[in-house]
């Protein structure tokens, strides 16, 4: 190759093959002429175009299979590889109809230096000749298939590979061969050749296989025919080859011509007759001069009209012509001496011999000397009476034809050799109303059906190109543009040489009759569907051996499939003679009545005949009859009742079971001591246990008749009996307390349960109820109730005197503080121990201020229960309020405090209450830090079995649990005596958590610390929080 830089863009625009290069997004890049003139469109309007959508829309054509456009496009974009893909892809004619066209577009990826995907080369190759090439071979097959059967020839097919053949079923009836007789077997032909024949058969048979150019072939012998008589036979076959010129395949049809021989035989006899007869029997021939006066007659003209020469000259013959005629003759005869031109004409002459007109064809050629003069003319006369008679025949002939066709229920037409309509019927025009400018040669596509025009075309192409019978069946549009169905038929007229003059078909209006035929398909499907969709197993036997001739579905799969159609049932299914099954077949097939049985038991068996399961099923043997009546088969009908029949068994169980079951509750409900009862669901009650005997004094007759309503309070008959309803309607338990009157007049209080039980459906049964005797725990309760009140009162006053005494005292002990301090300013003590009755009398003065302050405290807790309710309490924003109003006493020790609340944010709790909790343990912790250790303290909250947990923990000197464990919570209650205290800080903790339902739990190890767990009550569980732990330290 040269240095030269080849120019791609010029090759690939010079490529015949349409050729298209994509980007990798499926967009046209580039696009050579080919491609631009197979789209018909330009390069611009392709250009940066999505593939699919220029393929898909394009409005000359039509993409049939765009789907898989699609997916072959992705999938190389996907994989880059080659990839080939055949679609259809239809170019649309300038009549709006669509072309069938094949096309194999060959993906081809370019990959960078990188292997990813630079662009994608579509080459485009046009294989729709080779697509209709191998449709129509498919046609031709099953057109012969069809021609083979619909046929009166006897049509063979032979394999010289294989050495088989085939023949048609025409042959047996054509030769007289009983249906049994095997003619598929090669030597059967061979064997009954004509022994004189034979030879020469098989020498032309050798010479057409040997002979490559050799397509088809034509043998007449003689053949045998069943009964022994000899048929005289045309065999024409065509020889199929292969690319090598090998014969693949002889295709042959036989006709039997012994008649039609024999008629050629005579008429060739005939035929020799005539000859001699022509031989005698000549032309009229004479010659006349420059003006017309004859010179010579031969001698069949003296025959003919009796007149020598001498007797014909100076038109003495003119008598011998029609009257009719002779003015036409003289006028040509006139007009040819004047212009020397070849004069042909029709005359009627008149025979002597018969006294009869004859016609005649007249023909006289000018003589010319060189200089162009006439010399002499030149005549002949031939009889064409014979013709002249036949065509006013075939005129007569064609007019009645016509007739015939006018007169046919169908619409007729006929048309020319190569397919152009010349003739239709009125029928046509009635049906179309159309005129014949309109329908005349291809005119009719624009009546037909436009679904139906592509088929119709080629089938009447197809017949126009082979000579065959033309058939189809399309609709047509009526006057009111409906369309009908009709069968359209077509026959070839041909010469006697064979060549086809003429066309004529009929269509005939099966429009009712389709639809019969599509509602009796529909109507078959539908029985089809009914068969196998029908919950039974069906089965038809036909003759004495019960040969199968119809399964369905189901009972194939229940048998495994082991039943074959064709086959008596008795080889395929042998369990039937086990059981007894296949006598009652003989015996229903014998008296031809129907047998019918319920809940048999039948093995089931798998495909290798083992059994795998037993099944019960109701059946019936039904008779099949003939329409004579005649018993034919019995159809097997049967339905699967081993559901029922284990149903049943289940049932009975169950019966037992519920027996016993009640046995079991009636013996729990005369064991107990409540009463017992149970009502069905409208509430009507069905069953006492005799402890309402014992109480009521009704017998079970009384308590039916008087009912359970007898015995209640007056005063709460309708509060329990709308209760009790209520329940009953809404499908809900029942609870109620009513007093019943007993036996000896006397009421008691009563607990009343009830339970409705339900079936699987969640509908009522049966309610389930008794009475409790709570009489005694009434009584106490009103008892508890009056004491609570007392108590409360109590409380309450108790509380007010602590409020008043603690208020009382306040002022009495601000004075003394007061004047102590004044003594102690201004006084002068000598008393060397005066400084210590002074701390010990300040110390006392602080102990009964806290204790006045923790009383008063106490009293506000209690009341803050009652009139706050709990909130919804952030704990971090409340345990930093906590630890500002102790925070000079966290710097002053150096505390170092954690919070972390991430588990539980957020407690349910009277807001004051819960701060008092935190403020009383958390400066406990401080006033109980260890001396040796800086002192550490971790708040946090838990959840615990869904409510929250608050944790204060401690390292402090911890408390002796053992020794005080049970003195804990006591008020006034210390347990170190090295800080001052007044014992009421755990009492009020206790004291606040139990009063909104929580509890306290304490561990403690002596000189390690302590741990506080204080238990809480939430609705439900509170959310977690995300937040890190705090560290507060002073």
């Amino acid at each position: 190759m040269s240095a030269e830089a080849v120019d791609f863009e010029l090759i690939f625009e010079a490529l015949l093959a349409p050729h298209l290069v994509l980007s990798p997004d499926l967009r046209i890049a580039a696009a050579n002429e080919g491609l631009c003139h197979l789209l018909q469109l330009s390069r611009g309007e392709l250009l940066g175009q999505p593939a699919l959508t220029v393929f898909a829309q394009h409005p000359a054509s039509e993409l049939v299979s765009l789907p898989a456009w699609q997916e072959a496009l992705a999938e190389v974009v996907r994989m880059p590889r080659s990839h080939t893909l055949s679609l259809q892809y239809n170019l649309r004619r300038s009549n709006g109809s669509l072309v069938p066209s094949y096309w194999q577009l060959q993906l081809r990826p370019v990959l960078t230096p990188h292997n990813t995907l630079r662009y994608l080369l579509c080459r485009v190759v046009n294989v729709t000749d080779e697509v209709l090439a191998r449709q129509q071979d498919t046609l031709n097959r099953e057109g012969f298939g069809l021609l083979a059967q619909a046929t009166h020839d006897a049509i063979w097919d032979y394999d010289p590979r294989t050495d088989t053949v085939w023949r048609n079923a025409a042959f047996k009836t054509l030769f007289g061969f009983p249906p049994e007789t095997d003619c598929q077997a090669l030597n059967f032909w061979h064997e009954r050749l004509h022994p004189a024949d034979r030879p020469r058969v098989h020498a032309e048979q050798a010479r057409a296989l040997a002979s490559p150019r050799e397509t088809v072939f034509t043998i007449e012998y003689r053949f045998e025919r069943g009964d022994g008589s000899w048929a005289e036979v045309v065999d024409r076959a065509y020889v199929l080859r292969d690319g090598q010129g090998q014969p693949v395949r002889l295709l042959g049809a036989m006709q039997d011509v012994t008649r039609q021989r024999a008629a050629e035989r005579l008429a060739q006899q005939s035929a020799t007759r005539f000859q001699l007869l022509a031989e005698v029997q000549h032309q009229l021939i004479w010659i006349t001069d420059a003006e017309g006066h004859l010179e010579y007659v031969n001698p069949y003209w003296e025959h003919f009209t009796g007149l020598a020469l001498p007797d014909s000259r100076d038109w003495q013959w003119q008598h011998l012509t029609h009257p009719d005629d002779f003015a036409r003759i003289f006028e040509q005869r006139r007009g040819a001496l004047l212009r020397p031109e070849p004069v042909e004409m029709e005359i009627r002459l008149l025979e002597q011999a018969t006294g009869e007109y004859r016609w005649f064809l007249s023909r006289s050629v000018p003589v010319q000397a060189p200089d162009g003069t006439v010399t002499q003319w030149v005549g002949t006369a031939t009889n064409i009476d014979s013709q002249k008679r036949t065509e006013q025949a075939l005129q007569q002939s064609n007019e009645q034809f016509r007739h015939l066709l006018e007169a046919l229920p169908q619409m007729a037409w006929m048309s020319r050799a190569e397919g152009g309509v010349i003739y239709y019927n009125q029928r046509w025009y009635d049906f179309t109303g159309g005129t014949f400018a309109e329908l005349q040669e291809w005119g009719w596509e624009k009546f037909i059906h436009p679904d139906d025009l592509g088929p119709t075309t080629a089938r009447w192409q197809h017949a126009l190109a082979t000579g065959t019978r033309f058939e189809a069946e399309h609709r047509w549009r009526n006057q009111q543009g409906q369309y009908r169905w009709f069968l359209a038929r077509a026959e070839a007229l041909r010469d006697a040489d064979g060549h086809i003059l003429h066309w004529v078909g009929t269509n005939t209006d099966i429009h009712e009759r389709r639809q019969a035929l599509q509602l009796l398909q529909e109507k078959d499907e539908q029985l089809q569907n009914i068969i196998g969709n029908v919950p039974a197993y069906i089965i038809t036997m036909f003759g004495p051996t019960h040969v199968v001739g119809f399964i369905n579905e189901q009972l194939q799969q229940l048998l495994a499939g082991r039943a074959r159609v064709g086959q008596p049932v008795a080889e395929s299914l042998p369990e039937l003679a086990a059981d007894g099954l296949l006598p009652l077949l003989d015996a229903v097939y014998a008296s031809g009545q129907p047998y019918s049985a319920l809940e048999v038991e039948f093995p089931i068996l798998d495909a290798a005949g083992q059994p795998v399961a037993t099944r019960y099923f109701d059946f019936t043997y039904q008779p099949l009859h003939d329409e004579d009546g005649r018993m034919q088969g019995i159809l097997l009908f049967a339905t699967d009742a081993t559901e029922r029949v284990q149903a049943r068994r289940r049932a009975d169980q169950l019966d037992a079971e519920v027996r016993r079951r009640d046995e079991q509750f009636r013996f729990l409900a005369e064991s107990i001591p409540q009463i017992v009862w149970t009502a069905r669901p409208d509430g009507r009650i069905d069953y006492y246990n005799q402890r309402w005997s014992d109480y009521t004094g009704f017998s079970p007759e009384e308590s039916k008749q008087k009912g359970w309503t007898a015995v209640v309070f007056p005063e709460d008959r309708e509060k329990v009996v709308t209760q009790y309803y209520a329940s009953i309607r809404s499908g809900q338990d029942y609870q109620e307390e009513s007093r019943w009157r007993g036996a000896d007049g006397q009421y008691r209080w009563f607990l009343h349960r009830a339970r409705p039980m339900r079936d699987a459906g969640g509908h009522v049964v049966k309610w389930f109820g008794t009475s409790t005797d709570i009489d005694d725990f009434k009584t106490v309760q009103q008892r508890l109730e009056q004491q609570n009140a007392a108590l409360t009162h109590t409380n309450q006053d108790l509380d007010n005197f602590v409020y008043t005494a603690s208020h009382d005292l306040k002022q009495p002990i601000n004075n003394m503080a007061g004047i102590f301090e004044e003594l102690t300013r201004t006084a002068y003590f000598r008393d060397p121990d005066a400084v210590k009755l002074i701390a010990m009398f300040e110390r006392a003065l602080h102990q009964i201020y806290d204790t006045i302050h923790n009383l008063s405290e106490l009293v506000q807790v209690q009341k803050l229960r009652h009139n706050l309710p709990p909130e919804t309490v952030l704990l971090e924003p409340l345990a930093r309020e906590v630890l500002a109003s102790i925070g000079e006493h966290l710097s002053s020790i150096r505390a170092e405090v954690t919070l972390d609340f991430t588990q539980v944010p957020v407690v349910e709790f009277v807001r004051p209450n819960l701060q008092s909790v935190l403020y009383n343990l958390l400066s406990n912790a401080l006033k109980y830090a260890a001396p040796t250790r800086r002192p550490r303290i971790l708040l946090r909250s838990e959840l615990e079995e869904g409510h929250p947990v608050l944790v204060v923990q401690d390292n402090g000197v911890g408390i002796d649990l053992e020794r005080y464990g049970s003195q804990l919570f006591t008020m006034f209650r210390r347990f170190h005596s090295h800080v001052d205290g007044s014992g009421m800080g755990l009492y009020l903790v206790n004291r606040i958590v139990q009063s909104h339902g929580g509890h306290v739990e304490v561990q403690s190890v002596v000189n390690e610390g302590t741990v506080f767990r204080i238990h809480l009550t939430s609705a439900a569980p509170l959310p977690a929080s995300t937040a890190e732990p705090l560290l507060y330290s002073i």
